[in-house]
């Protein structure tokens, strides 16, 4: 599983998820992005590149470890 942010330090996560689905190798790793803002932009910019899911940077540990299972449970 690869989980990213949209703007993380020297890389752009929606740019490096366009990567990962478009290698043969990586293409079925299940990405995860945490964001900041849950906007309706964001959200349908992410899966429209494909991410498997999307989560709020402030959310509860427990529900994030829920949509990790669930994410790797879907690949």
């Amino acid at each position: 599983m690869l989980i990213l942010d949209v703007e993380m330090p020297h890389i752009n996560g929606i740019e490096l998820c366009q990567v990962v689905r478009n290698d043969p190798y990586w293409k079925f790793l299940p990405v995860l992005f945490l964001v900041d803002n849950l906007s309706a932009d964001i959200v349908e910019q992410l899966f429209a590149i494909r991410a498997d899911d999307c989560v709020s940077k402030t959310a509860k540990n427990s529900q994030l470890i829920t949509r990790i299972l669930n994410c790797v449970k879907r690949r």
